[in-house]
């Protein structure tokens, strides 16, 4: 038979590592959203800066832009116009010169289309997340 003092430390114990586990659960996603949310503030910046140096050069290809961040440019039809752009996650894959193979990385994206001297252009924007 338990004794008391056994029974209540082991109940201790099960509450403690139950709430430890839900606590970790609770800091690991608000940690997740935190990263998306800083990044998809990155990109958004990145968007509303390319927008206004689009003003200063005349094609899509002298745009002046961040090596962290890395710009797809494509043509688009008038049917796919979405200047608000649209946020997501991709994998991309990469060669690791280290191990000398090619590896799945995580990046948040942002999609929109930009209108330039009649031009349209569906621009993406992708940045790492890790």
């Amino acid at each position: 038979m338990m004794k008391l003092s056994n029974k209540s430390s082991l109940y201790f114990l099960i509450t403690t590592l139950i709430v430890f586990f839900i606590s970790g659960v609770i800091i690991f996603f608000v940690i997740q959203y935190i990263i998306k949310d800083e990044i998809d503030e990155t990109l958004t910046e990145q968007k509303e800066q390319i927008i206004h140096n689009l003003d200063q050069v005349d094609k899509f290809e002298d745009l002046n832009i961040p090596q962290e961040i890395i710009v797809e440019i494509d043509s688009v039809s008038d049917s796919e116009l979405d200047s608000e752009g649209i946020f997501s996650d991709t994998l991309i894959q990469q060669y690791d010169y280290e191990d000398q193979e090619y590896d799945w990385e995580p990046y948040r994206q942002l999609k929109f289309t930009i209108v330039h001297h009649d031009t349209i252009r569906m621009l993406t924007l992708r940045k790492s997340l890790i």
